[in-house]
C-alpha cells in the first residue's frame, strides 16, 4: 500500500516529466492566497500579464509551477482558458476527442461538432440497459470508444423499447445530436430558468444540462467492466475509502482494479443550454447547435425525445492532472447570463459588475442559520416570491428543507476575482486578434468568460462561512449550473436529517457533533467548498470526484412535472447514500 511520502514523491516525479514535455508554457507569477479563515492579509493581485495561446492542444497541467497547489490564480486561469479553447475547437471527423487543426477556432459554428461534443455522454459509458456500452470491444486500444455516431440507451422500462432507445415525441431525427440534454435540474436541488427566454411550451425558459467524459475515463471503466457498477466495483470502492482514511490522499492511478482512481488526463464536462430568443440568435454572441431533450409521451407514458436548436450558456471542465489529482475545476459562462429585470447585462464581457451593484445577490434576501453538529441549516423565510422579469430565477425542489417559491438572481454571491477578470480580458483580446488574422467572422467565443477556477483544496473551520480573500475560489459556482443559495455557498455535505436532505452541513455525523465533513484530500483532509467540495462527496463514496463513474443511467430526466418532484427527492437521497 502506498504511503503519504510515496504519493508525494510520485506526484513531483510526474510534475518534472510534465515540465519537460508539456505543450503549453506560461509566465511565472509570484503572488499567493491565504489558506485559512484566520488569515487577515489581503491577497495581492498577480501583476503578471496572462498569455493565452489559440491552440487545439489540451494542456497537461498548470505550468510552470512544480505543483498545481502552489500556482497563482492567473496561472490556473490561463490553464482553464487553454482547456476551453482546445475543447471548443472543431472536431476531426470520424475521431472522437480530436481537434481538426485544419479548421480555425470559432469557424464552422454550429455545423461541425466541437471536440468536447465527441466525448462520450454519461449514458454512452454507463448505459441503463445492463449491457456493455455501444461499440465496446476488448481487442481495441480504447475498447471501442471511437464509435462515429452517439448512442443513448436507457433502461427499456423507461423507454418501452427492447434496447433502451428513446422514441421521438413527434418527428424522428435524421441525425442523432451530440448534445443530449437528459438532466433537467441542478443535482435535484433546484430547477433553473432564464426570464429573458420565450415562454413557449416545455422547456420554455427552463435550463437543461448534460454530463460527458473523455476516452481516458471510458477506457478506465470499460477495461474493468465497471459500466454497470458491478464486476468488483463495490470492493474497489471500499478499498479506496480505506486508503483515504489511512493516507489522507486518494490512491495514485494504477493498472489494477484494487482501487478506484481515474487516470491523469481524465476530463468530465457539464454544460447548460436553453432556448434563445430571435434577437439572441441574431446577435452572434451564443454558440448554438441542435440538441436533444426529453418529455413524456402522453399516450404511452414513456420517455420521448425532441431535437431543437439551443444555445450553450455554461461549460464546466473538471480535469485530473499529475499535480492536481483532486482535479482542476474550471467554470465558464456566456457573458449575458445574469440580467437585470429589464434585460440589461449585470456584468461586462470580462466579468466586471456594471449593474445591480446595490442590490442583494438574491431576491428575496434569506436569513440563513448554518448547521451545527446536531442541528440542520435553516432559512428565513421558508416561502418566497419574486418577480424576475428578464432575470435568471430558480425554484427549489419542495419537501427537503429549502425555501419554496421563485428566487431572482441579481448578481453572484461571490464576484469574479480581479485576476480572473484580467485573464478573461487577455483571452478575449487573443481571440479577437486570432479571428482577424484568420478571417473568422462568426465566432461566439469572445462572449464567453471564465467565472473561476479551483486548483487546490482550501481549509476552513466548520459551521462558519469562509471569508478570506480567496472566498470566491472556495465557493466557486456557476450562475446557471449552481444557482441555488446552498450550491453557491456549498461546503461539507448534504444534510442527514430526514426532510432536510437539500440543506448542507459541515459536520459528518449528528451522533458525533465534533466530526467534520471532510471532502477533499491532498496530503491531508480538507473541508472544501464549491465544485471541488461537492464532487468531494463522490470521493467519499469511493468514486474519485466523479458522480457518474459506475452509475448506469436508467432514464432521461424530462418535463413530466407531475412526477418530477418525487424523482428529484429520490435523486438527492441517492446522492447522500
Amino acid at each position: 500500500m502506498s504511503t503519504k511520502k510515496n504519493r508525494h514523491s510520485n506526484k513531483f516525479l510526474f510534475a518534472a516529466g510534465v515540465l519537460l514535455i508539456g505543450s503549453v508554457f506560461y509566465l511565472a507569477c509570484n503572488s499567493g492566497t491565504d489558506k485559512s479563515k484566520e488569515a487577515v492579509k489581503e491577497t495581492e493581485l498577480d501583476t503578471t500579464v496572462p498569455v493565452i495561446k489559440i491552440s487545439p492542444v489540451v494542456p497537461i497541467d498548470i505550468l510552470p509551477k512544480d505543483s498545481a497547489d502552489s500556482a497563482t490564480l492567473i496561472q490556473a486561469a490561463v490553464f482553464a482558458w487553454q482547456e476551453f479553447i482546445a475543447l471548443n475547437w472543431p472536431a476531426e471527423k470520424g475521431f472522437r476527442d480530436s481537434a481538426n487543426a485544419a479548421l480555425a477556432f470559432g469557424s464552422q459554428t454550429g455545423t461541425v461538432p466541437l471536440v468536447w461534443h465527441t466525448f462520450r455522454h454519461k449514458v454512452e459509458i454507463y448505459p441503463g440497459n445492463n449491457k456493455p456500452p455501444t461499440g465496446y470491444d476488448s481487442t481495441l486500444p480504447y475498447f471501442g470508444y471511437n464509435t462515429p455516431v452517439p448512442s443513448y440507451l436507457y433502461d427499456p422500462k423507461s423507454t418501452g423499447t427492447a434496447d433502451g432507445s428513446v422514441l421521438p415525441c413527434d418527428t424522428p431525427s435524421k441525425n442523432t445530436p451530440w448534445v443530449n440534454l437528459d438532466e433537467t435540474n441542478e443535482i435535484g436541488v433546484a430547477t433553473m430558468f432564464a426570464g429573458v427566454a420565450d415562454s413557449a411550451k416545455y422547456p420554455g425558459q427552463q435550463i437543461l444540462f448534460l454530463a460527458k467524459a473523455n476516452k481516458q475515463e471510458y477506457k478506465y471503466a470499460a477495461q474493468r467492466k465497471w459500466w454497470d457498477g458491478k464486476n468488483g466495483f463495490p470492493a474497489a470502492q471500499k478499498n479506496t475509502l480505506d486508503f483515504i482514511n489511512i493516507n489522507g490522499n486518494t490512491p495514485i492511478p494504477g493498472n489494477d482494479s484494487t482501487y478506484v482512481s481515474l487516470p491523469y488526463g481524465t476530463i468530465e464536462i457539464k454544460t447548460a443550454w436553453r432556448r434563445l430568443t430571435k434577437a439572441e440568435k441574431a446577435s452572434g454572441r451564443f454558440f448554438s447547435t441542435t440538441v436533444r431533450y426529453y418529455n413524456v409521451n402522453g399516450k404511452t407514458k414513456k420517455s420521448c425525445y425532441t431535437d431543437e436548436e439551443f444555445g450553450m450558456i455554461a461549460l464546466h471542465i473538471i480535469h485530473k492532472t499529475p499535480t492536481a489529482p483532486y482535479f482542476v475545476f474550471a467554470s465558464f459562462e456566456q457573458t449575458d447570463n445574469i440580467l437585470t429585470t429589464d434585460g440589461q447585462a449585470v456584468e461586462d464581457e470580462d466579468g466586471n459588475v456594471v449593474r445591480n451593484k446595490d442590490l442583494p445577490p438574491l431576491t428575496p434576501h434569506f436569513k440563513v442559520t448554518n448547521a451545527t453538529g446536531t442541528t440542520y441549516q435553516k432559512f428565513n423565510p421558508d416561502s418566497v416570491a419574486s418577480k424576475p422579469g428578464k432575470s435568471l430565477y430558480y425554484r427549489n425542489t419542495a419537501g427537503a428543507g429549502l425555501p419554496v417559491g421563485t428566487v431572482t438572481i441579481n448578481k453572484r454571491l461571490h464576484p469574479i476575482p480581479q485576476d480572473v477578470i484580467k485573464t478573461n480580458l487577455a483571452a478575449h483580446n487573443a481571440i479577437k486578434a486570432y479571428n482577424k488574422a484568420n478571417n473568422v467572422t462568426n465566432s461566439p467565443w469572445e462572449y464567453y468568460k471564465l467565472v473561476n477556477v479551483q486548483y487546490k483544496p482550501i481549509q476552513k473551520a466548520p459551521g462558519v462561512n469562509y471569508t478570506a480573500a480567496d472566498s470566491a475560489n472556495y465557493y466557486m459556482a456557476n450562475s446557471v449550473v449552481e444557482s441555488d443559495y446552498i450550491l453557491q455557498e456549498f461546503s461539507g455535505k448534504f444534510s442527514p436529517f430526514k426532510g432536510k436532505e437539500f440543506t448542507i452541513t459541515d459536520y459528518a455525523d449528528t451522533l458525533k457533533p465534533d466530526s467534520i465533513a471532510y471532502n477533499a484530500y491532498n496530503n491531508g483532509k480538507y473541508l472544501m467548498g464549491g465544485c471541488m467540495g461537492c464532487h468531494g462527496n463522490a470521493t467519499n463514496k469511493g468514486t474519485d470526484y466523479s458522480f457518474i463513474l459506475g452509475k448506469p443511467v436508467k432514464e432521461p430526466q424530462s418535463g413530466d412535472t407531475v412526477s418530477l418532484a418525487a424523482a428529484l427527492k429520490k435523486q438527492m437521497l441517492n446522492f447522500n447514500r
